[in-house]
């Protein structure tokens, strides 16, 4: 487990400046615009009324709907630049995307142990 903490924080800690350029820039879009444009989606009226389709119908829409929105979180496209991209720019965008996500990943893993304690607590 150490190895792989080490190994992720030499993926992201900026070695130049030119690699600080890049990151900086996916982390600032991250956060400025696709957190902003994920919130903006969730407040909209079609996504509000599927929210609160009680029909089966409704729910599976309103579940595929929060399942794509949560695929465009960055951690783990970030994780897949870094480990997958065969250029440096694109390793350091995804090194930006992943920093810039962290607390979103935080709080879902949370969430994840909460729902897995319940489970376990009720079973």
């Amino acid at each position: 487990m150490v190895d792989l903490l080490g190994e992720l924080v030499a993926a992201v800690a900026p070695a130049s400046l030119e690699m600080l350029l890049w990151e900086l820039s996916a982390f600032s879009a991250s956060l400025l615009f696709f957190k902003e444009l994920d919130a903006e989606l969730q407040g909209t009226e079609w996504f509000m009324r599927l929210s609160e389709d009680k029909r089966i119908m409704g729910i599976l829409w309103y579940r595929g709907a929060r399942v794509l929105l949560d695929a465009l979180h960055h951690w783990w496209a970030g994780l897949a630049l870094i480990i997958y991209a065969p250029w440096p720019h694109a390793k350091w965008v995804g090194a930006g995307l992943l920093v810039a996500d962290l607390p979103d990943f935080k709080r879902r893993l949370d969430e994840i142990l909460k729902i897995v304690g319940e489970n376990l607590a009720g079973g």
